[in-house]
């Protein structure tokens, strides 16, 4: 299709005709841009609700990480012979032979707790 300004006609082509092409397609580019303003609109809104969910489930995995790695170690810690004082994790000395066995204890004394 070939663009006109007004002063040029195609040869069999009635100018009434060129302008109700060009009144058409107006009417049609602005209801094209309100379907985009209106499109851009809902994807931008809809961009940052995923962003949104996106960090959540992030933040909250991390959150989760965390707290796994933090109740492992806890457990670990228990297993091994340490002691918790309050929330923090507290070393109760090093490992000593007891009664002459292979079995490994740990001091109980206060002289040996190491805070983080």
């Amino acid at each position: 299709m070939t663009t006109q300004n007004d002063t040029q006609t195609t040869v069999g082509v009635s100018v009434p005709f060129i302008q109700g092409l060009r009144t058409r397609s107006i009417a049609q580019a602005q209801t094209a841009w309100e379907m985009i303003k209106n499109n851009k609109l809902r994807v931008f809104l809809t961009i940052v609700l995923l962003l949104t969910v996106i960090g959540a489930l992030y933040l909250w995995r991390r959150e989760l990480t965390e707290l796994a790695a933090t109740a492992i170690e806890k457990i670990l810690a228990l297993v091994r012979g340490d002691r918790f004082r309050g929330q923090e994790l507290v070393m109760v000395g090093q490992p000593v032979p007891v009664d002459g066995t292979q079995k490994m204890s740990f001091r109980d004394t206060d002289d040996f707790f190491v805070e983080r």
